[in-house]
This record gives structure tokens, C-alpha cells and sequence, in this order.
């Protein structure tokens, strides 16, 4: 987590507010301890994958041209 805070802060942010959003409403559902741990790192973790994809392609404004797109 520290190098998704690193490399974008704001998507470790949203990762951030997705837990806790998650964590409240396991609470409501009465989840297992066991259960509470899963979803917590699911949420944590939800958008791991952005570590590989460039700034510029997250950070990019307007909408992608088929010649953005790799083959």
C-alpha cells in the first residue's frame, strides 16, 4: 500500500474510503471476524492493478482514440 500511496495518492485515498465504506456495511450484515479481515484486504487492495498502468493513461483527460488502445 505504501507504493500505490507513492506512485498515486489518490487511488490509495479511494482505496482508503472503499474500506471503510465496506467495513460499514459488513457491520450491518453481522459478518464473522474472519470475514470482516477478507473484505477489508479485498478493499484495500481493489485496485492493485493501477501500479502497472502509466500516470499518464490514469491521470489522462477526455476520452481514449483507438490508437490509444494497444493491439
Amino acid at each position: 500500500m505504501r507504493q500505490l500511496w507513492q506512485k498515486d495518492e489518490l487511488t490509495f485515498l479511494h482505496s482508503y474510503r472503499v474500506t471503510k465504506i465496506a467495513l460499514s456495511f459488513a457491520s450491518l450484515l453481522r459478518l464473522s471476524p474472519f470475514e470482516l479481515k477478507d473484505l477489508e484486504l479485498g478493499a484495500l487492495i481493489h485496485d492493485i492493478g493501477k501500479m502497472k498502468i502509466p500516470a499518464s493513461i490514469l491521470t489522462k483527460k477526455g476520452s481514449f482514440l483507438k490508437q490509444n488502445f494497444l493491439k
